[in-house]
């Protein structure tokens, strides 16, 4: 079928639109509306549904990175929060000099934690080096437990054996420990689901328990309890 000539100018412009469409959805540079920009790669730490509600809320829509994982992407540079995972910029210039000043807005060129955020509901994140003995996933999620009648849903923390915590060289805390403020019956229904020799494993540098809930399973509807938050004040401070 012969097209008219006066349709010509119709058909270059549907042809360029799409052109223009698909050069955003592919090659998008932006981090928005779902889209993940190729410099992101596959890096950052996506934590539990459990365990978002234990942090600030300005950290649950970003991406989060252990040095480990900033250190997978161009420039990298590290600033760690007080858990031991934290933010990764690229830097316009790595300068000496406080935080402050390494990572004053002006000196920004990537922002990977706000870029790559759209990476948390794309990518199923596998645990950082952090978390791995000899690179095995060590520990397992918590399974939902009441202290002092205060509930702690499925992964709010990653429970670990006192032998794994001392290879991760952390400081362990036994479950029992854990609820000498519950009941008796509330330790046992805690201990006959996550274990006996479970716990908490935390350090100077990283708080394990919580950096290392990731790949949990959605819990939907998950809440943890106001004594859970106050538990975790020093680490979240």
């Amino acid at each position: 079928m012969k097209i008219h000539p006066r349709y010509y100018g119709c058909i270059v412009l549907v042809v360029l639109s799409t052109i223009v469409l698909l050069i955003i959805a592919f090659t998008s540079k932006e981090g928005f509306g779902g889209m993940v920009p190729d410099y992101c790669g596959t890096a950052g730490i996506n934590l539990s549904d459990g365990a978002k509600n234990v942090i600030p809320s300005e950290m649950k829509t970003m991406r989060l990175y252990t040095l480990s994982e900033c250190n997978k992407v161009e420039k990298g540079a590290f600033q760690p929060g007080s858990q031991g995972f934290g933010k990764c910029y690229q830097l316009k210039s790595d300068i000496k000099g406080t935080d402050s000043q390494r990572f004053a807005d002006s000196n920004i060129e990537i922002n990977y934690s706000d870029k790559c955020a759209a990476l948390n509901s794309t990518f199923v994140s596998p645990a950082p080096a952090e978390c791995q003995i000899d690179g095995v996933y060590a520990g397992k999620n918590n399974i939902t437990y009441t202290n002092n009648k205060n509930i702690v849903t499925d992964g709010a923390f990653r429970f670990y054996t006192k032998n794994e915590c001392d290879l991760l060289k952390g400081n362990f805390e036994g479950l029992e420990d854990m609820l000498a403020q519950g009941t008796v019956d509330e330790r046992a229904r805690a201990i006959q689901s996550n274990g006996k020799d479970y716990g908490i494993c935390t350090s100077d540098r990283m708080f394990f328990s919580l950096a290392c809930t990731t790949n949990a399973k959605p819990t939907g509807t998950a809440v943890v309890a106001d004594a859970a938050k106050t538990a975790l004040k020093g680490w979240l401070a």
